[in-house]
C-alpha cells in the first residue's frame, strides 16, 4: 500500500514538471481572422496578446471585444498534429459592444483546402446577397459590390475586405480592399 501511495504520488510530480501552466489577461478582438492551422485554413479568435484558436469554456460572440482571465497550460508531449498550448477561461473581466461604425478588415479566401487534390468553399450562399463564411458568420455583400465580389474574391481566392456589424452573427462588406 505504501508502494502504491509513493507512486502516485511520483506521477503528480512528474505531471506537475511536464506542464507549466500562467494565468494572464489577454484582450480578444471582436472578429476572428483567418489563419493556416497545421494543414488547412480556419478561422480563430484574434489577440495581440496571445496566439490562440480556442479557449474552452469560452463562448464567443462576434461585435464583442473581451478582456479574459484565462490559464495556458504549454504541454510537454503536445499532438503531433496539434498546438502545444491549451487555454481555458478563468473569467470574463469584460464584454464590451463595439460601437456601430466600427469597421474592420477580414482577409476573404474563396477555396479551403482538404487534402491532396481536395478543396472546398468557404463560401455557402445563403441568397443572393448573404454568404456563411467559415459556417462561422454570415457575410452580406451589397448589390453595389456584388459583381466585384464575385471577379476579385471568387475568381482569386484570396483577397482583404472592409466591414461593419450589420447585426447578431452577420456582417456586412464596405469595400473590397486592393
Amino acid at each position: 500500500m505504501k508502494f502504491l501511495f509513493i507512486m502516485a504520488c511520483m506521477c503528480l510530480v512528474s505531471c506537475a514538471i511536464c506542464q507549466q501552466t500562467k494565468l494572464f489577461t489577454i484582450t480578444v478582438e471582436p472578429y476572428m481572422v483567418v489563419s493556416n492551422d497545421a494543414f488547412f485554413r480556419v478561422m480563430h479568435l484574434s489577440s495581440s496578446d496571445e496566439s490562440t484558436d480556442y479557449i474552452e469554456g469560452f463562448d464567443y460572440e462576434w461585435g464583442y471585444t473581451y478582456v479574459l482571465k484565462v490559464k495556458r497550460t504549454i504541454l510537454k508531449n503536445p499532438p503531433m498534429d496539434g498546438s502545444d498550448r491549451t487555454y481555458s477561461l478563468v473569467k470574463v473581466i469584460s464584454k464590451t459592444p463595439v460601437p456601430e461604425n466600427y469597421q474592420f478588415k477580414l482577409t476573404l479566401i474563396h477555396d479551403l483546402y482538404l487534402g491532396p487534390g481536395e478543396q472546398a468553399s468557404t463560401f455557402t450562399a445563403i441568397n443572393d446577397s448573404t454568404f456563411s463564411y467559415f459556417e462561422k458568420i454570415e457575410v452580406v455583400v451589397p448589390s453595389a459590390l456584388r459583381e466585384e465580389f464575385d471577379q476579385k474574391i471568387v475568381g482569386e481566392n484570396y483577397h482583404k475586405g472592409t466591414f461593419v456589424f450589420a447585426e447578431e452573427n452577420r456582417i456586412r462588406l464596405i469595400k473590397i480592399d486592393g
